[in-house]
């Protein structure tokens, strides 16, 4: 399937991908992906179907491609670099019967590679082992799907001794992971790789300074007019309330005195800063401040807890929202993603974190709906490149 610049491409499988039959790509009439940096891929795909031979089925619905849990992968090759844009699992479908000129079609829906993750509720104990451990431990059964770990040791793991606590998992291991995610101040974000088949499981803190394969950075959006725009439209919007620093009092229940302590987070932490400006200062002392609920952890994990979820509302107070054709964009914007904005101006150009992208994609056209976010405004970068690829 060829646009102007670039091509799509589709694989399928059981567990195992394979490049799809030709039947099948031509049957393909469109995919909506909704991809964001802290939950799961969801995705739809339609395809035009045709009766067999004999008028009794539809060819399409005859092998495996379309039961239950199927895989299903989809790629974009441009002139300057590939994308896997998809990487899931079949989760329903459905026929509809057309009308006169209407052909028939099925919707397949889905999300990614959680999914699998998402299906079994269990009961048992994690003896001996701290966080990131379990983690890695739950992570390690679904390697047959090409998925690759990537945990970063949590201020609970380190200090828990392997000896000093035993987790009782009660529900999924996707829920179970995003339950200690949470507990952390981080994300878990299951990540499509360079190639078809292979994907990253990212367990760790905001993806501002991880690897360029988790977090891609993206070509620059360019706000100026057309011919040198390369953006259909583009807003942006200051959010005062967002930001929101967060403290209590915590036991210390370490040395076991049980006395009172008090905590709270700090200001402008995010590192690498994207904003010359942070709004969670500037603001001040008009800052929103919550209490924490937690109460019977140590001081150091309040402290973790408290840091997490400020840094968190801080990075949703400036929120950019727009759409791209790929083919005039010259790339393809994926969340979790870093992307460079210029021509509005020195307040709003700079980096961003990509948090939300929404892709719509036919055999004739491929565009784009983006969220970008950061923590205040003011660009860390003197004059942003044209390109940053």
């Amino acid at each position: 399937m060829s646009l102007r610049t670039s091509t799509i491409g589709l694989h399928t499988g059981k567990v195992f991908l394979s490049a799809a039959s030709p039947a099948l790509t031509e049957a393909f009439r469109s995919a909506q992906i909704q991809a964001s940096d802290r939950d799961p891929t969801t995705f739809s795909m339609t395809f035009q179907l045709k009766r067999t031979d004999l008028g009794s089925d539809y060819e399409l619905l005859l092998g495996s491609t379309f039961s239950a849990y199927s895989r299903v992968c989809l790629t974009a090759n441009t002139a300057k670099q590939n994308y896997v844009l998809l990487d899931g699992l079949i989760t329903s479908t459905e026929v509809t019967q057309g009308g006169g000129n209407t052909p028939d079609t099925i919707v397949v829906s889905g999300r990614d590679l959680t999914a699998a993750m998402d299906m079994h509720e269990k009961s048992i104990p994690w003896p001996c082992m701290n966080d990131s451990a379990v983690v890695l431990a739950l992570l390690a059964q679904y390697a047959v799907y090409g998925l690759v770990p990537i945990t970063v040791p949590t201020v609970f793991s380190a200090s828990q001794g392997p000896g000093e606590v035993t987790q009782q998992q009660r529900g999924t291991d996707f829920q179970h992971i995003s339950s200690l995610a949470s507990k952390n101040g981080y994300i878990f974000r299951v990540i499509p790789g360079s190639a078809p088949g292979l994907n990253y499981a990212y367990f760790g803190p905001s993806l501002r300074n991880v690897q360029r394969f988790v977090a891609s950075v993206c070509p620059t959006l360019n706000a100026a007019s057309f011919p040198m725009g390369n953006v259909e439209s583009i807003k942006f919007k200051t959010n005062h309330e967002a930001p929101t620093m967060y403290g209590g009092m915590v036991m210390d229940v370490v040395d076991q005195t049980s006395a009172l302590m008090p905590i709270a987070s700090i200001p402008g932490l995010l590192l690498p800063p994207f904003a010359t400006v942070p709004a969670i200062i500037q603001n001040m002392p008009w800052t929103h401040f919550k209490l924490m609920e937690e109460s019977t952890v140590d001081p150091i994990q309040g402290m973790v807890l408290a840091q997490g979820r400020s840094d968190a509302s801080s990075e949703k107070t400036v929120e950019v929202n727009g759409t791209v054709d790929v083919e005039r964009y010259g790339g393809v914007l994926t969340a979790p993603g870093i992307v460079s904005v210029r021509g509005a101006g020195h307040t709003n150009d700079g980096k961003y974190l990509v948090t939300g992208v929404n892709s719509d994609i036919t055999p004739e056209h491929f565009k784009q709906t983006f969220t970008l976010n950061r923590e205040g405004v003011g660009s860390t970068i003197a004059a942003v490149p044209p390109s940053v690829t």
